[in-house]
């Protein structure tokens, strides 16, 4: 999953991946372990996270600001792998070494992320366990693995201070109400027609009673701010195919995880969206600062 902002090849996308069933016995030498200098005033990591079963996860990484992105890399990055961590007819992960990871990818408050529910509610915390290369037929991505015991219910994961600026009697839940389309369409128009529709995701968030929608044609994405009756967010060449609200807030506005698709492609990525006063902006790397750091 990439950052919207930059437009970067699949296969340098990392998440932590963890091994499934069938997987040989690859283990995991000292030297591999994650050994992240972790600056104290780096933003938290907001994401969601993809199981790969019942007691395992795996979320994307970004590439280091000052890491060149090129075939160069690519090749070395597939020159140092370890060993294979899985393998089967559609897919292979390799290990890749800690070291290496570290050297090109923001780890950055990855070793441990707490796990939360969709309201809000922590239900448990994970440790990194491996760093690894993803390869299929689609993309070539690096991918990087954490183990829990409730993997199954987590539906996103915060890496760093997790008790900074709490929105306390925080829920989210989505609506049908079919009346939250009028406004919408009124400021709207190419999303009147259904069949021109991608998408039209009404999200009630506490407290506040405050009411956005996410809408989509075949060209564009918008946010739809019903307190504020206006567009406060809209974007070319992309679709919102999954919204989540999570227990933060900036300028009075809920921070939002979408996960979004280039329509025709299979290109999907996942955004953390946080409104600076005026419109809603993607994050870098899906970190989200401290409000005096906005």
């Amino acid at each position: 999953m990439l950052p919207c902002r930059n437009v970067i090849p699949l296969f340098f996308c990392v998440s932590l991946l963890i091994a499934c069933d069938k997987k040989t016995d690859s283990g995991q030498s000292p030297d591999n372990q994650p050994l992240v200098d972790i600056p104290q005033d780096s933003g938290m990591y907001i994401g969601i996270p993809v199981p790969l079963n019942q007691k395992e996860f795996y979320i994307d990484l970004y590439p280091k600001d000052s890491v060149e992105v090129n075939d160069d890399m690519h090749e070395y990055l597939q020159g140092s792998i370890d060993s294979i961590v899985y393998q089967d007819d559609e897919m292979k992960r390799s290990l890749l070494p800690f070291p290496i990871a570290e050297e090109y990818f923001d780890l950055i408050h990855l070793q441990h992320l707490t796990l939360f529910d969709s309201v809000g509610n922590e239900i448990g915390t994970a440790e990194l366990d491996q760093v690894q290369f993803y390869e299929d037929f689609i993309e070539t991505r690096i991918i990087a693995v954490y183990r829990s015991e409730v993997a199954s219910k987590v539906k996103y994961v915060i890496g760093g201070d997790v008790t900074d600026d709490r929105v306390e009697g925080f829920s989210s839940r989505i609506i049908k109400d079919t009346g939250f389309d009028k406004p919408v369409i009124a400021k709207i128009e190419s999303v009147a027609d259904p069949a021109a529709r991608l998408a039209m995701i009404h999200r009630k968030i506490e407290p506040g009673s405050s009411v956005f929608t996410f809408a989509s044609d075949y060209k564009n994405s918008y946010i739809f701010d019903h307190k504020r009756s206006e567009v406060v967010y809209a974007r070319e060449d992309m679709t919102f195919l999954q919204v989540l609200a999570v227990h933060k807030q900036r300028n009075n506005r809920p921070v939002f995880l979408a996960v979004v698709g280039q329509p025709e492609t299979d290109l999907i990525w996942t955004m953390l969206l946080i409104f600076d006063g005026k419109e809603y902006n993607s994050t870098a790397h899906q970190r989200l600062n401290k409000p005096e750091d906005q």
